[in-house]
């Protein structure tokens, strides 16, 4: 559909025929992306509601949101996983910062928010980004909202890209443990020196499925069954302290995961800046009895650092099935080890038909000399999480990480939160971001890739990083369901006119009755 106008207003019913879609809803998802405020415009001077202006694709039994509105609502009780990425960049605002809160019903959900935007806007930092992963419990009819504040630097202008959010609901048959926690067992301190014992964050559980084990009061998530367990971390940090940086990282038994590490959470404490926040997501792989354990440790200047007041430490884990499922991991790009190069560069994935850590052959396949590409073998959504370590003694760098799709940039699929001063002891970051690939079809090609954002000296990940790709289950409409088509997904909204999807959910279409209301008006389609 194209038109010269930026409100739709409605879509009316389409008469039934023979037509087949290309669209689908993932089942009991929502997949929301942004480039502006319901206010208006795109600059985040002063808070701000995002508006869902971009793209909308809601499974309808499961969700209900309104096109270009901010606001997303729940149809059904249940414990929803919600993943919202925010990135920011200034022209001028030197030590700007934004938390980015998931509000239901207009109140903050205390472990949803994301503050790792630190922007310095001194060599060449002219970016950042907000993320979080989180379970929540919602309530038919509560209403989601993503809003972002300014919290260092406010008086000052930066602006908001492309933003995603990613809601599914998490029913109760799957393999699920979730909590949260405000102190490790030592104290409220989360800015400990390495090895120092008793670091594990102390959860307060709110489901827990057959898989897991756990006392409340307790840092120790024990697994009863062998198995495949993505896990999300999430903890909002507080301190007065000069260049900080707490670091979480997931222990087996006590032993470090390999790559397991959130290190964004740098705070420099000048311009009012003293939160931040860390965060992980990625698959780990557990054996029955083993011990999962999330610690903090100290990894920059010392002194007091907190979880955030009113705010709390999340963990959300799952137990997968293999089907469906991709994950592999990385240290390097296609020319090196540097993640820091001058263009944009794909990852080399370690994965080369048979040393993967697991693929599923049926809806994927990575081989053979071009091992930065996952080829996609079935059509459908796909849910990607990434995770990467990094180590640099170059000041004020900041590389870039984004997903592409046939060589062309996924937007809202980004992380630019991995600012590493080179001072007071600052040397290490991660990045972390969960978003959907939505319609992919048969023999596209996902890659995810490195670039330049700060300064230019090199970056490593000694530790390397994973990617995952988990195939999520289309949206069907239940046997005789014959109420009229919705509006699956809808992209661009602006003078240039917009794109809007109808999928007929197994039902079929004229497509010569669909008709387009804008401001009151029928437009052309």
């Amino acid at each position: 559909m194209k038109m010269n106008s930026t409100k739709l207003v409605a879509v009316a019913t389409a008469i039934l025929m023979a037509s087949t879609s290309a669209f689908a809803a993932v089942k009991n998802g929502a997949s929301l992306k942004g480039n502006e405020y319901t206010k208006g415009g795109n600059n985040a001077k002063g808070s701000g509601v995002i508006a869902w202006n971009s793209f909308s694709s809601v499974d309808p039994t499961a969700f209900s949101h309104d096109l270009s509105s901010g606001d997303l609502t729940v149809l059904k009780d249940g414990d929803y996983l919600v993943a919202v990425t925010v990135p920011l960049s200034t022209i001028n605002a030197q030590r700007n910062t934004h938390r980015t809160d998931l509000m239901v019903n207009g109140t903050a959900v205390p472990t949803a928010l994301g503050e790792s935007s630190y922007i310095r806007f001194a060599g060449n930092h002219n970016e950042a980004s907000d993320h979080f992963a989180v379970l929540v419990a919602i309530k038919a009819n509560d209403v989601l909202t993503v809003k972002t504040t300014p919290t260092a630097a406010n008086a000052l202008n930066s602006f908001i890209g492309t933003c995603s959010l990613y809601a599914e609901l998490v029913e109760g048959d799957r393999n699920v443990f979730s909590a949260s926690a405000t102190e490790i067992q030592s104290g409220t301190n989360l800015n400990v020196a390495p090895d120092t014992g008793d670091q594990g964050l102390v959860w307060t559980s709110a489901r827990k499925g057959s898989a897991y084990t756990h006392s409340d009061g307790d840092a120790e998530i024990t697994f009863k069954d062998d198995g495949n367990y993505m896990i999300y971390a999430n903890v909002p940090l507080r301190g007065a302290v000069v260049r900080a940086g707490v670091g979480l990282t997931i222990t087996l038994d006590d032993d470090y995961i390999w790559g397991a590490r959130g290190q964004q959470g740098y705070i420099r404490n000048a311009n009012n800046h003293l939160d931040s926040s860390i965060h992980f997501s990625g698959i780990i792989r557990a054996e029955s009895g083993q011990v999962l354990t999330v610690i903090t440790e100290q990894l920059a200047a010392a002194g007091a650092i907190t979880v955030q007041a009113d705010r709390a430490a999340s963990i959300f884990i799952e137990k997968l099935r293999n089907d469906g499922l991709f994950s592999d991991s990385f240290t390097e790009t296609t020319a090196g080890e540097n993640l820091n190069p001058d263009d944009k560069t794909a990852l080399s994935l370690v994965g080369d038909g048979e040393s993967l850590d697991i693929i599923d052959n049926t809806t994927y396949s990575n081989e053979g000399d071009s091992e930065e590409n996952i080829v996609i073998k079935k059509a459908g959504d796909y849910l990607l999480t990434f995770n990467v370590t990094l180590y640099s003694s170059g000041g004020r760098v900041n590389p870039r990480f984004t997903v592409d799709v046939n060589g062309v940039e996924v937007p809202g699929a980004t992380s630019t939160a991995h600012y590493i001063r080179n001072s007071n002891g600052h040397n290490e970051s991660t990045g972390s971001f969960v978003a959907l690939l939505s319609d992919l079809a048969v023999d596209d090609v996902v890659t995810v890739n490195a670039g330049r954002e700060g300064n230019t000296q090199n970056v490593t990940s000694p530790e390397g990083g994973k990617v995952a790709l988990q195939a999520k289950a289309a949206y069907s409409a239940a046997a005789g369901d014959t109420s009229p088509p919705k509006l699956a997904s809808f992209v661009g909204l602006g003078l240039d006119g917009f794109q809007a999807n109808l999928e007929d959910f197994g039902l079929s279409v004229d497509a010569a009755t669909i008709k387009a209301v804008v401001d009151g008006a029928e437009a052309a389609v």
